[in-house]
């Protein structure tokens, strides 16, 4: 019987260590640092087991983010945001694929694509409160984001363009060409507050099951600053017709905004590794998302005159990423599912993140040229055509020099 009770005891106590401590396990100014860097020609290298990228490239992508614990306020858990996401390159090729038996198959395509700059800063803060719920005859618990106040604007004026040209693509028995071509520079700077009717499920507790969700209504307020010149055209060619479709990206607006949107959140919990919605790392990557038509997914009933934070936000909250829980009840890690956004041509960033310090975070906001280069292609080619122009100068010179002694 004896040793009934201590097996018993000791299973207990197994049991209660395994237990990750929430909420309370939070000391203020604990922190929390996320990195991904990513080489654009490792990047298309890997661009999928049925895809093939041939041609030139060259670039660096990188995103860094921290998250520390600013202690409690008003009854919620209050954590401060920053980080930056940061980019430039060019690649320039075709895309073949293999037939993979499906009814949508694309056989290859041609890409150019070049980000002079991308360089986008946020920071802010989010709520975090306890969430009761019952279901049945049991109840559950979890901790969800209350609100969020948002700061998010490129750090130097964006510069990219994106030429993709499918030109062999079959759907079923339809077989087409299609291409998007995407041009944005310019500036976009929008301070925000979210407040959710229901928290969004964020980190689980030990009692919470393995899926819950929450369909909340957002209210939301703020101030957008935006001056961008630009479009995205579409243009598709089919046995079933010709399309073709444009979408006008100058904005030059500068006043505040309000609204109320029906948001989705859900979270799936395997273990210690949890699928959550990935808004707060998305939201500098999903920024030119505010631009109606900015991305590939091109909507012709989009007003070209207007901005739209429903569209930015609803992005920024259904793409989302795997977190693991450490020790002390906060996300360790962060996978993220493959994420590129609204006009960013780029590579995509995806993978588990690295641990980064805030000194190397505040090190991307304040300066990611000096951390992983800029972008050069054009000084190049400025200074080949000068080369050359210099050559051919010092050879007509010669020439004329000859002919003259020749004369005399």
């Amino acid at each position: 019987m004896k040793g009934l009770v201590v097996a018993g005891l000791s299973v207990l106590v197994i049991a209660m260590l395994l237990q990750v401590p929430y909420g309370n396990a939070w000391n203020t100014g604990d922190t929390w640092g996320y990195k991904w860097e990513l080489d654009w020609s490792k990047a298309m290298e890997k661009m999928g087991e049925n895809m093939s990228f041939k041609g030139s490239v060259d670039g660096k992508l990188a995103f860094a983010y921290l998250v520390k614990y600013m202690g409690e306020k008003d009854g919620a858990y209050r954590f401060h945001f920053e980080g930056s996401y940061y980019g430039y390159g060019y690649a320039k090729g075709s895309v073949e694929a293999k037939n993979t038996g499906s009814s949508m198959y694309l056989q290859n395509a041609s890409l150019d694509m070049e980000i002079k700059m991308l360089w986008i800063n946020y920071d802010g803060y989010f709520d975090l409160v306890k969430v009761n719920k019952s279901e049945m005859l049991s109840g559950y618990s979890y901790y969800g984001i209350k609100d969020i106040s948002m700061h998010v604007y490129t750090k130097k004026p964006l510069d990219i363009y994106g030429n993709l040209s499918l030109v062999n693509f079959e759907y079923g028995n339809i077989s087409s060409k299609m291409s998007i071509v995407t041009k944005l520079t310019g500036t976009i700077d929008v301070s925000a507050n979210l407040v959710f009717s229901d928290p969004i499920p964020y980190i689980p507790d030990n009692s919470t099951p393995k899926h819950v969700f929450s369909d909340p209504t957002l209210n939301y307020n703020g101030h957008w600053n935006v001056n961008t010149k630009g479009y995205t055209k579409m243009h598709g060619e089919s046995s079933m017709g010709t399309t073709d479709n444009k979408v006008n990206l100058d904005k030059n607006v500068n006043r505040d905004f309000n609204g109320t949107t029906d948001v989705y959140a859900d979270m799936e919990k395997h273990g210690s590794t949890v699928k959550r919605t990935g808004i707060i790392e998305n939201l500098p990557i999903y920024l030119t998302s505010i631009l109606p038509g900015s991305s590939s997914s091109l909507n012709p009933n989009t007003n070209p005159n207007e901005l739209s934070f429903d569209s930015y936000i609803g992005v920024s909250m259904m793409k989302d990423n795997e977190g693991n829980i450490g020790s002390n009840g906060f996300y360790s890690s962060v996978n993220m599912q493959g994420q590129g956004g609204g006009a960013e041509p780029a590579p995509k960033i995806s993978g588990e993140s690295q641990s980064a310090s805030e000194s190397e975070v505040k090190a991307v906001e304040t300066n990611a040229p000096g951390e992983y280069g800029e972008y050069s292609g054009n000084l190049l080619g400025d200074l080949m055509l000068w080369i050359i122009i210099g050559v051919a100068v010092v050879v007509i010179i010669a020439i004329v020099v000859v002919v003259v002694k020749i004369k005399k």
